[in-house]
């Protein structure tokens, strides 16, 4: 786990003087804090610029990634008005473009913001507008549901997908709908957003702006051309959410326009039935008159009686009978009922009667767009050029709902082409703003003026243009359109609306037509402008080619000038210099033009820059001039020309790289030829990077076949250099020679030519790597034996820095020439690096096994006649380090690394001893270890004491209790913590009894075996282990925090917190990885206040009282820490009684009662006879602690008699007896420490199995664990 060191600590304060002495001193600037960020993400985070830039200079790493997917510009950009930080992170490499585990990019989290300037910067350095973050958003997205109104202009004019939809299918103007911004909605309807788009549920904008009564918006939507007869996944419309909400502001608005009053969702209800429950009258006389069907659902289903009586009166109230039947055939009409409109057309109606809204019957049909019955109509007699109150004419409800068939039918039977709606609008505009090509030619064909100019000052071409409909734009204007005519909103052209979407070819047509090319909107932006907004370099051109000024592009100049070079537009750079007078500008990176046309290597723009005064030396923010641009990007042809021309042929950038090291890591002799005989310092090094030598040495070439397959390119290059004087024994900033990376790569032919000319083999590097090293890490057996055998001093046993030899680094290769080179040799197996693994542990943790056996035979440990290793382990311990095979590193524990093995195919794991850890010899702690046998304590198989000094257990396959609990959770399986906390219980009390202290009590040391029953691991067998080296001191008692030893006491406080945190799943004080935590746990008092800075937030009562019980600060206040002193069976019981009770009053009484029938039968084990009573003496190995024993039996039948059964204070009072009289005699003797105690055994006559020779054979537990007992009848004795 990170720390919180003094580093971080400064970098967190803004301390730049601190931060500078610590770095001097030696700190890792990318070191991680606690929450696995660096210094630079977290001073990026607070804004602090002077930080950033003192890092970035120390080498932080600015693309460093946090396990969350941040880097230090995501985090930079989180706070609003961070600019200059980004600024200097982006100049610095950050990439603008990454993405978190979200998937969100800096410029997502800008939007989110609304940080307007952070935001262009980003996009002015190459930020993806359109990339999908979080909820797949963009980043248009996210600045309109965060209602940053200026963020989403500028996007959108930076080409910001404005349909772009989310997960829901939510495109830009579902959210401004949703946030009721009118002035975001307006913006992108303005911007050609779709208003009838619709979601996964088919609900559109309109829909959501009804849903949430917002009239202005609605009204918006609907003046825009929304869709309002649109139905979605559930039947509803528009109109239906209006009369839901019973809004009749906006049911009078939808249904003006046109929407369907009789629509039907699938709960069966319509507009009417919906204002109806809630009781409008006026809203439901509005419907009735509107020609809402009053039968066309069962109104008793849905309705109260009062209100369904008013209705009714109301319905009788409502239209004469020339209403009645008007409203009758517009309902047929809406229905496409062709017979019932066959048979009263025309009888008894005006044949061009309207209803309350002026809609008459031809209007309705051509709204509804039925072909036949607008032919009824018409044969009958109706108006072709009727008018409803809007004063739209058939013709133009065809023309809007694209219904070609009808606008046929219309203009044949005299429709006029040129009428016009209270707007202004004519059939041809509608049309062209609907991109309808068909409709506008035939239009134009039958006499459709296409300058007709409506309230607005927009014609037909201006509707096209804002639609983006080119093709219908290109028409109009071969027909005779003005081009030039302006939209009285924005003041924008055609050829404006044009630039904006970039359409070159229209743009050609505009201009040849006449269009003015500096004509200029609003905003004063004329259409070469808007182009250079969106980097559109051939519209750009173009425009200027073609009149357009060029003074107005100041703003944008430098940057399309940039990428004008970039892409190789001869042209293009010398329309937009002029007259050459701004040759050497540069752009935010400090970059010039001759280093943007060096960089793609275009000679004739290069030639023409170079001619018109560009410098060529001049240096960008990274100290790269042109000649290095070309060299970073392989044009050697332009790196000839440039340094014909007088370019620095030394110069070197930030990244430590000259144009020879360049020409170096190519192996282009030729170049590299040409570069040092114009003057290329051949052993040029900076502080980064190493000498040009060390490259050519390295091989580490690009991986080109033609490389791969022959190293005479390699070599041909190393000999130049050194025939010009390259310095063979220069060392790198990694302290390696050319001859050490030589080796690393096993270039033999490289290492024989280096040696003779002059290279040192007794050299190291940095780390302490030496040249043999080197060679052994590349596996090459000849570039070994060469190195060995001309190096006559050659240490085959000198380590690194890191405590590695050759032997070791052999061994991680895993390559057995190598390994048994360096046997024969002389190399040691022995010698154990500095995280205390041999080669034999390293090729053995490798899977190698071939090299683990060969390794094997070389130890020190062997017998010469025998040649097999001598152990001092008792035959039953000893486990042969080949009989085990390591499968996987899983941590460190108190008793050093652990690993998952295989011993003898069983699933084992081996722990390392490190004899730095423990107090003890290994053969001691084998001993202590192997003697324990407990259920619930995890059981020693063996262990190895030749070569590496190792354990064998037993392998917990559930993993720690709190892992298996969340375990079964996830598979549904009920799983109580209670019955596996008794379980650890009973295993600390066997331990406690043979005076062994846990010391390491926490979640990771109650693990849980393949049995399902809980195992205590990483105890202290023998005062091994200190808590600071188990890194659990949060779960620590107080005084073990200040430096005591561990105690029962101390034990009993680890395991109540055991309990807390398995019981509530959470770690105590969050695993005191910061100050607050600490302070937290020193405050806590859990005698006085166990909840005040408790270890978790939530504790019972039930806890909150174990807590007082098990965790106060004084030891002796703790749990059973007194009755501890004595070494009964009864004291552990009722010890664990006593938790259990503090756990669980419900469940106590039960528990109670059958603990009290298990505790009489061992009391009456326990103190049957001398010989047992000898036992327990023997276990109790100073005689003043047999004394205390006794004295505490005898308070206990003084004190508490009384709680006894009459005969079982008879069998106590006689135990304590033959303890008096046993401890005064001298029959007390050591018993072998593999006996059993008999009253940790229970069986019976109900468990009997049979008999044999021996005895007889019972089942029986021994303490929790089922097994067998044989009874053993001795030969001439009746005792068993």
């Amino acid at each position: 786990m990170a720390e919180v060191t003094p580093f971080l600590v400064a970098v967190g304060e803004g301390d730049v003087e601190r931060i500078s002495a610590l770095v001097e001193g030696g700190e890792d600037v990318n070191q991680l804090g606690s929450r696995q960020e660096t210094a630079l993400m977290r001073a990026a985070g607070d804004g602090n610029l002077a930080v950033v830039r003192f890092l970035i200079d120390a080498g932080a790493d600015v693309e460093a990634v946090h396990w969350m997917g941040n880097t230090a510009l995501i985090n930079a950009v989180w706070r609003k008005g961070n600019l200059n930080v980004v600024k200097i992170l982006v100049e610095c490499g950050a990439d603008v473009n990454v993405s978190d585990s979200w998937g969100d990019t800096p410029l997502i989290y800008a939007a989110r913001n609304g940080d307007l300037e952070v935001i262009k910067f980003l996009v002015e350095v190459g930020a993806q507008v359109n990339a999908l973050g979080s909820k797949q958003r963009t980043a248009l997205l996210c600045a309109i549901r965060n209602g940053h109104l200026n963020t989403a202009r500028f996007l959108l004019e930076n080409g910001a997908e404005i349909e772009a939809a989310d997960y829901n299918g939510w495109t830009s103007l579902f959210h401004a709908v949703w946030i009721e911004n009118e002035a975001i909605v307006q913006l992108l309807v303005e911007e050609k957003a779709i208003v009838d788009t619709m979601d996964r549920s088919n609900l559109t904008p309109l829909m959501y702006a009804v849903l949430k009564d917002n009239l202005k918006i609605s009204k918006f939507l609907v003046k825009n051309g929304a869709n309002i007869q649109i139905v979605n996944n559930e039947g509803s419309t528009a109109l239906i959410y209006a009369a839901r909400n019973n809004n009749l502001e906006i049911i009078k608005i939808l249904v003006e326009c046109g929407a369907y009053v009789n629509a039907v969702n699938s709960a069966k209800m319509t507009p009417l039935v919906y204002v109806l429950e809630c009781g409008d009258m006026t809203a439901v006389r509005f419907l009735i008159e509107s020609g809402a069907d009053t039968k066309a659902v069962n109104l008793n289903n849905t309705v109260e009686n009062k209100k369904l009586d008013d209705f009714r009166s109301l319905v009788d109230s409502v239209d004469d009978t020339k209403t009645k039947n008007v409203t009758m055939l517009i309902n047929a009409i809406e229905n496409g009922d062709l017979d019932f409109v066959q048979q009263h057309f025309g009888k008894d109606s005006d044949r061009n009667a309207a209803n309350m809204f002026g809609r008459s019957l031809l209007i309705c049909a051509a709204e509804i767009g039925i072909l036949d019955i607008v032919r009824i109509l018409i044969d009958h007699g109706a108006d072709v050029n009727t008018r409803d109150r809007h004063s739209r004419t058939p013709l133009l409800h065809a023309s809007k709902n694209r219904n070609w068939d009808l606008v046929r039918i219309f203009v044949s039977r005299g429709a006029d082409v040129n009428a016009a709606d209270n707007d202004g609008l004519i059939s041809l505009m509608v049309a062209a703003q609907n991109g309808n090509m068909d409709i506008v030619q035939y239009l134009v064909e039958r006499g459709a003026d296409v300058n007709t100019v409506d309230q607005r000052e927009r014609t037909a071409v201006l509707y096209a243009s804002m639609g983006g409909y080119w093709d219908v734009v290109r028409f109009l204007v071969s027909s005779g359109a003005d081009v030039n005519a302006v939209n009285i909103d924005d003041r924008s052209t055609a050829l404006i609306y044009a630039a904006k979407q970039g359409q070159l070819e229209t743009i050609r047509i505009l201009v040849a037509n006449g269009a003015d090319v500096n004509a200029a909107d609003c905003q004063n932006l004329t259409s070469v402008m808007i182009a250079a907004e969106t980097e559109n370099l051939r519209v750009v051109c173009f425009l200027i080619d073609s009149g357009a000024e060029i003074a107005s592009l100041e703003n944008k100049k430098i940057k399309l000038l940039m990428r004008t070079a970039e892409s190789c537009d001869l042209k293009g750079v010398r329309l937009l210099l002029g007259d050459g007078s701004e040759t050497n500008i540069v752009e935010v990176f400090g970059r010039t033009l001759l280093m943007c046309a060096a960089k793609t290597g275009r000679s004739d723009i290069l030639q023409f820059l170079l001619e018109s005064g560009a410098d060529v030396n001049a240096v960008d923010r990274r100290y790269r001039t042109p000649v290095l641009h070309a060299s970073e990007n392989r044009h050697w042809d332009v790196v000839r020309f440039l340094v014909g021309k007088g370019a620095n042929v030394n110069a070197i950038g930030k990244s430590g790289w000259t144009s020879l090291l360049y020409a170096v890591q190519e192996n282009h002799l030729d170049i590299i030829q040409f570069l040092v005989d114009a003057g290329a310092d051949i052993n040029t090094s900076t502080t980064n990077w190493p000498t040009s030598l060390l490259n050519a040495a390295s091989g580490n070439n690009k991986r080109i076949p033609l490389i791969v397959a022959t190293d005479k390119g390699v070599l041909e290059v190393v000999q130049f250099l050194v025939q010009r004087g390259a310095d063979v024994n220069s060392v790198g900033s990694d302290g390696q020679t050319a001859l050490m990376q030589a080796a690393e790569k096993g270039n033999f032919k490289t290492i024989k030519f280096l040696s003779q000319s002059g290279a040192e083999f007794d050299v190291a590097d940095k780390n302490g790597k030496t040249v043999l090293m080197c060679a052994v890490m590349s596996g090459d057996l000849d570039a070994l034996q060469f190195i060995y055998e001309k190096n006559s001093d050659v240490d085959v046993n000198a380590v690194d820095h890191n405590g590695w030899t050759s032997l070791m680094y052999g061994a991680q290769s895993g390559n057995l020439d190598v390994v048994k080179f360096l046997l024969d040799s002389g190399a040691d197996v022995s010698i154990v690096n500095n995280n205390h693994r041999t080669a034999i542990f390293i090729a053995s943790s490798r899977g190698y096994t071939d090299v683990q056996h060969l390794l094997m035979e070389y130890l020190p440990y062997t017998q010469a006649t025998m040649g097999n290793p001598i152990s001092q382990m008792p035959d039953n311990c000893f486990i042969p380090a080949l009989d085990v095979e390591l499968q996987e590193f899983i941590g460190s524990e108190n008793v050093g690394r652990k690993y998952r093995a295989l011993w003898l195919d069983a699933e084992v794991v081996v722990k390392l001893f490190v004899p730095e850890l423990y107090v003890t010899t290994f053969s001691h702690e084998v001993a202590a270890w192997h003697r324990l046998r407990h259920p619930h304590v995890l059981q020693l198989y063996g262990a190895c004491d030749i070569g590496h000094n190792f354990f064998v257990c037993e392998w917990a396959s559930n993993g720690s209790l709190v892992e298996y609990l969340s375990a079964c959770k996830k598979r549904g399986e009920r799983q109580t913590p209670w019955k596996f906390l008794h379980e650890a219980a009973l295993g600390l009390a066997y331990l406690h009894e043979r005076k062994i202290m846990h010391g390491n009590l926490c979640n990771n040391s109650i693990l849980v075996g393949g049995d399902g029953m809980v195992k205590l691991a990483n105890f202290q067998v023998s005062g091994s282990a200190t808590w600071e080296q188990s890194d659990v001191g949060c779960w620590q008692a107080p005084e073990r925090l200040r430096g005591d030893a561990t105690s029962i006491a101390s034990d009993i406080y680890s395991l109540g917190l055991c309990i807390i945190a398995t019981v509530t799943r959470e770690t105590p004080w969050r695993g005191c990885l910061d100050d607050i935590s600490k302070v937290r746990k020193a405050n806590w008092n859990a005698t006085a206040d166990p909840v005040k800075y408790g270890p978790v937030d939530d504790m019972t009562d039930d806890l909150t009282l174990l807590a007082s019980k098990m965790c106060g600060n004084d030891p002796a206040s703790r749990l059973s820490s007194i009755e501890a002193q004595g070494h009964s069976m009864t004291a552990i019981y009722r010890r664990i009684e006593t938790i259990w009770y503090a756990i669980d009053v419900t469940n106590a009484e039960e528990y109670k009662k059958r603990q009290e029938e298990k505790r009489i039968k061992l009391q009456e084990s326990f103190i049957s006879g001398v010989s047992k009573t000898l036992i327990v003496l023997d276990e109790l190995e100073t005689a003043e602690a047999r004394e205390t024993f006794v004295a505490f039996l005898k308070a206990e039948i003084d004190s508490h008699g009384s709680s006894y059964s009459a005969k079982t204070l008879s069998v106590l009072e006689k135990a304590y007896v033959d303890f008096y009289t046993g401890l005064k005699s001298d029959a007390v003797t050591v018993m072998p420490k593999w006996f059993l105690p008999w009253y940790e055994l229970a069986f019976d006559g109900m468990n009997y199995l049979g008999e044999g020779g021996f005895g007889e054979v019972y089942r029986a537990k021994w303490l929790e664990s089922e097994g067998v007992v044989k009874q053993v009848k001795l030969t001439n004795s009746t005792k068993l």
